[in-house]
């Protein structure tokens, strides 16, 4: 670092190494998720009104593209099956929210099975609706991986970061506040059960995270 004057990495690539931050090193953050581009966003996609004949507040799930991933010769879980299902069973049963489940354009997984109640939709495309939209039209947005709740962050919604989940440690998780962030499955139903009593404050994701280009 010592032989630039200035030095600008994803943050992918900076948080891949246990490094200190050095006077001359700026973050430049995930190249999608930014305001200007969400201005952008707004302007270009219609907004979404009404998905429901309801007024019960509505939740975004945002799933994975694949539970699992390649690892050396053989596939290890990355979203533990049985967490996935307690947390998949309880959103179905609870008649208090509209629930919306988005897949992943290139998911492997099939949901459309969980499409039998009128308080649930699956989209499992970008066709109709992109998950920017969604994420504009609901009170709670649900995800798996940083990602998923940037344009969340950005949008000022609250969101959980499904932290018990995972079979792996979250790098993302330490920028996030921590009422953000479902440790267990007591603790995402308490949070979300609460969340209107939530005050957003993300600013240190938004700077360390997401990067300069925010400021």
């Amino acid at each position: 670092y010592k032989n630039y004057k200035n030095i600008i990495l994803y943050n992918n690539l900076l948080f891949d190494q246990d490094t200190n931050f050095f006077p001359n090193l700026k973050i430049l953050g995930a190249p999608r998720y930014c305001r200007e581009w969400n201005e952008i966003q707004s302007n270009f996609f219609p907004k979404i009104n009404n998905l429901f004949e309801n007024k019960k507040d509505n939740i975004l799930l945002i799933l994975e593209k694949d539970h699992k991933q390649r690892y050396k010769d053989k596939y290890i879980d990355v979203i533990d099956p049985s967490n996935f299902n307690t947390l998949i069973n309880f959103l179905l049963k609870n008649d208090n929210f509209n629930l919306i489940i988005k897949s992943h354009p290139s998911s492997k997984n099939n949901f459309q099975d969980l499409v039998k109640n009128k308080n649930l939709l699956f989209i499992d495309s970008d066709d109709k609706y992109k998950t920017f939209q969604l994420t504009k039209y609901v009170d709670v947005v649900l995800g798996f991986k940083s990602g998923a709740i940037c344009d969340a962050i950005l949008l000022n919604k609250y969101f959980l970061l499904l932290d018990f989940c995972h079979t792996f440690k979250l790098v993302a998780s330490k920028f996030i506040n921590k009422s953000n962030i479902a440790l267990s499955f007591d603790d995402f139903k308490y949070k979300l059960e609460n969340f209107k009593k939530h005050k957003e404050d993300n600013q240190k994701f938004i700077d360390e995270f997401l990067g300069d280009k925010n400021n």
